[in-house]
């Protein structure tokens, strides 16, 4: 692994992801196992590839360390996604990140690999008879359409004080949801770009907002077709060159976005326009006498606009209020408003936090987008070698294996095409429709023992994951976490 904290040297490799949070993490991970797989589809594409070196991955970042952006202020849920909207891009993601994850956590598990997590649970409560008709008509059905069928409806005050004892008596049901699970977040994609980093071919580069984009083609003389995506950063200097783009920027992938058409020094492709708002997520944090009074996620009805404000305990025992959802064209309330309101919402599902002192917060920024409530991935649709994942919101850490396991394959095909002997401007322009899925599990993974050298390595001196302030639900906000 190559790690580009300062250097200013370009690289040349065959794919760069820009954006180091979860996003891209799992994405460059994904790209780099596919490419090593022993399975036959990928082994065949790897040895198709000239010279069958293993594929080259650049992870580009703006900021100084990885996981600073939308990645470090999330709820730590792993979702099942029986509140999605059925059919949405989203709610394939999520189903499909939630099985995967159950499988990495497992396998973790079998390599002797740290990977805190809780299969917790959730309860969507309902607070009047109201929304227990929205529970039981809307809610219940929505989830079984969606495939999560292991959830039970809580038809009395009874059956939830069973579970949760100490929520407000106004309750009059709701719905448990044993598969919403709990994880660090912080802890989960380090691991990930741990495992990235034992691959061969993995550069890290940081501090490199990227400013401008050019693309170059090259074909001629009967040879292959080559293309190039130049990225220079606020200083103009060229940092990487690739063969392949996946923009994963997040809160600023409509930036990146408008670079290909902006700074295009050749003839600009379709324009992919969307515009990405940060929707502004605060929580608060109460004090340890919070931890008995709250065992799985509080989930109040959802709107069209956010989930709601949870009530949560992470896998260390802390309990949690948030988050809200602000927008940015919105009046921004004050720091003691909103821990006001979060404390109401929270002392509205279980009274005894109201005796409880708050004694830290947190906020996070979501990258929704104003044209769709949805997330936006495509896979080349212009024939250009640049793929886009955007809008992906507070569900982003569940799905994130999920369109990395999407996203991958699609790449690396494009990249042999670009690259064989036998590419053509035909074949480029008509690229393959779908992608067989590609199981996590049918690739070795490194051990245990290569994961924690790398991790420690990426922990270490200037690493990219050396900062002291990460994520607030992650190890017990400790500097340096259990190996």
């Amino acid at each position: 692994m190559s790690n580009a904290a300062s250097s200013t040297k370009e690289i040349h490799v065959d794919v760069a992801v820009i954006g180091g949070g979860v996003m891209g993490i799992a994405l460059a991970r994904q790209l780099l196992l596919v490419a090593s797989s022993s399975s036959p589809d990928a082994a065949s594409t790897a040895s198709s590839q000239p010279s069958s070196r293993p594929t080259t991955v650049a992870l580009v970042e703006a900021l100084p360390f990885m996981l600073c952006g939308a990645s470090a202020g999330n709820s730590a849920m792993i979702h099942c996604g029986f509140d999605c909207t059925t059919g949405t891009v989203e709610h394939a993601m999520v189903v499909r990140g939630h099985r995967l994850f159950s499988e990495y956590a497992a396998d973790c598990a079998r390599r002797g690999l740290y990977l805190p997590w809780v299969p917790s649970g959730a309860i969507m409560l309902a607070m009047s008879n109201e929304e227990m008709s929205i529970v039981r008509d809307d809610i219940l059905p929505k989830a079984v359409a969606n495939g999560v069928t292991n959830t039970k409806l809580l038809t009395s005050r009874e059956e939830v004080l069973a579970l949760e004892p100490h929520v407000h008596l106004n309750v009059v049901g709701g719905l448990h949801v044993p598969s919403e699970w709990i994880v660090d977040p912080w802890r989960y994609p380090a691991l990930l770009l741990a495992e990235a980093a034992t691959a061969p071919g993995l550069s890290i580069i940081r501090s490199c907002r990227v400013t401008s984009v050019r693309r170059e083609e090259e074909e001629g003389g009967g040879g292959p077709y080559h293309q190039w995506y130049r990225l220079f950063d606020h200083k103009g200097q060229c940092r990487v060159k690739a063969r392949m783009v996946v923009n994963c920027a997040g809160l600023k992938g409509d930036a990146v976005e408008a670079l290909l058409h902006s700074t295009n020094h050749s003839s600009p492709p379709p324009r992919l326009a969307f515009d990405v708002f940060p929707r502004l997520g605060r929580f608060i944090q109460f004090g340890p006498e919070a931890a008995p009074l709250v065992q799985r996620a509080l989930l109040p009805i959802p709107t069209k606009k956010s989930k709601g404000i949870i009530v949560f305990r992470t896998v260390y025992g802390q309990v949690f209020v948030g988050p809200t959802a602000e927008d940015p064209d919105e009046p921004r309330a004050s720091q003691s408003a909103v821990v006001k309101s979060l404390r109401n919402a929270a002392s509205s599902k279980v009274p005894a936090l109201k005796d409880v002192q708050d004694v830290a917060t947190y906020a996070g920024a979501r990258p929704a987008l104003r044209q769709r409530q949805d997330y936006l991935i495509d896979l080349d649709s212009r024939d250009i070698g640049w793929f886009t994942v955007a809008g992906v919101r507070s569900t982003g850490l569940t799905a994130s294996l999920a369109v990395a396991e999407l996203v991958a394959p699609r790449v690396l095909q494009q990249l042999l095409m670009t690259t064989s002997s036998n590419s053509s401007s035909s074949c480029r322009a008509s690229p393959p429709q779908t992608v067989a899925p590609y199981c996590i599990n049918s690739a070795p993974l490194p051990s245990a023992e290569a994961v924690n050298a790398s991790l420690q390595m990426l922990l270490g001196p200037g690493g990219p994951l050396s900062y002291d302030r990460r994520h607030p639900i992650s190890s017990e906000g400790c500097p340096t976490p259990k190996l």
